[in-house]
């Protein structure tokens, strides 16, 4: 039982890892060390603090002394990180008893995605000391900027299941979507497979088709492309994301088309051409017909000569020809 609970585990932890490829991305916006900040002790700043990010995300403070001394025990000090303000009544991600050390490390309790953010994306992280004696210290803030990935963008050509799409080009078009917070590049897969398993998308090993017969991509900075060179009458899927250095984005909806049938050329037949053999001053009449094996209509012909070069786009007609 334990090892298909521990098997179990393992495999959701993956699961989840994979389908958050593009997960919200942070950053600090300037210094992430900072000694602005207040006290009780005549209004001066007694520590500093460095904001970091953990391995999984989370929130990392170090607080120290501007001087390099230890911090003082006495009368029971608890520091905490605190977000949004410095007050102590504001939210609290982490705390600790402050021990007589250079230094103390504070963990946030959860990663950066579980946290709500304002509505400027900004994030104010503070760290703040407090005793038995009420007195107090704050530094701060560092800002973390929340970089949402950008949204699927919608497709617009070729349409959901069309059919007859030239081979050559297809014409691909899609939404616009606004930077975030840069504008963004878009990749284009194209496949014969509906569930790209021919497409490798892999943030350490690469983005890549697999196979150059049945899977094709292009990364483009517009909203349309003119195609590739595809197969007649074949079945391919396709879809679209954004992304640029700093975030990432979701795939659009998966559309399907079919491409066009091979053409037959059509077939010409001369009925006749008389005189045959004529002089230059002898009108000659032509007569032709032509065949399409794809069932079109014939609506124009090409008669040509070696030396007057076009002669007609009629099925019959009569002229004098020039000596050759």
């Amino acid at each position: 039982m334990k090892r298909f609970s521990l098997f179990f585990t393992l495999i959701f932890l993956i699961f989840v890892l994979l389908s958050n490829s593009w997960a919200d991305n942070y950053r600090i916006v300037g210094s992430g060390t900072t000694c602005e900040g207040s006290s009780s002790y005549e209004g001066a700043a007694v520590m500093c603090m460095t904001v970091s990010f953990t391995d999984w995300n989370r929130i990392r403070m170090e607080l120290f002394k501007p001087d390099g001394k230890s911090f003082s025990d006495a009368y029971k000090p608890i520091v905490m990180m605190k977000r949004d303000s410095p007050d102590k009544g504001a939210p609290t991600l982490a705390s600790a008893l402050l021990e007589a050390k250079p230094s103390i490390i504070l963990v946030s309790e959860y990663e950066l995605d579980y946290y709500s953010f304002p509505s400027d994306n900004i994030l104010k992280i503070y760290g703040r000391m407090d005793n038995s004696k009420d007195q107090w210290a704050w530094v701060g803030p560092v800002k973390i900027e929340r970089i949402q990935p950008f949204p699927k963008p919608g497709l617009y050509s070729p349409v959901y299941n069309e059919r007859d799409v030239s081979r050559l080009p297809q014409g691909f078009n899609w939404e616009t979507l606004p930077g975030n917070p840069d504008s963004p590049t878009y990749r284009i897969v194209v496949s014969t497979k509906s569930d790209f398993s021919n497409f490798v998308d892999d943030e350490n090993l690469g983005r890549y088709c697999t196979s150059s017969s049945t899977c094709w991509t292009k990364v483009t900075t517009g909203t349309s492309f003119p195609g590739f060179n595809l197969a007649y009458e074949q079945k391919y899927y396709w879809h679209v994301r954004a992304g640029n250095e700093k975030a990432g984005g979701d795939w659009s909806d998966t559309w399907s088309f079919t491409t066009e049938t091979q053409k037959v050329p059509p077939i010409a037949t001369i009925k006749y051409i008389s005189p045959n053999p004529a002089n230059n001053e002898t009108s000659i009449s032509f007569s032709g017909s032509g065949n399409d094996p794809d069932g079109g209509n014939i609506q124009s012909y090409s008669w040509r000569s070696s030396i007057d070069n076009n002669l007609s786009s009629y099925a019959s007609f009569s002229r004098k020809l020039s000596v050759g």
